[in-house]
């Protein structure tokens, strides 16, 4: 449990990324990291990040509506 909080710390914050994780959770594959992060709800995804491809969805639409 307690690897679980710090690695949760960790990721959110940004200081650890999928392969250190791979390696300390003893996974052979990104997959299995990727799975076990959705599995605890630990996301790397933010309101900016929601916010950016909101603004990207939004250009494209237009581009499309002038072709």
């Amino acid at each position: 449990m307690i690897l679980l909080v710090r690695l949760s710390k960790a990721w959110r914050s940004k200081h650890i990324g999928r392969m250190p994780s791979l390696r300390l959770l003893a996974f052979e594959t990104r997959i299995e990291v990727d799975a076990f992060l959705k599995k605890h709800e630990i996301f790397d995804y933010s309101a900016t990040d929601f916010g950016q491809d909101r603004e990207t969805l939004r250009e494209l639409r237009m581009r499309e509506a002038r072709s």
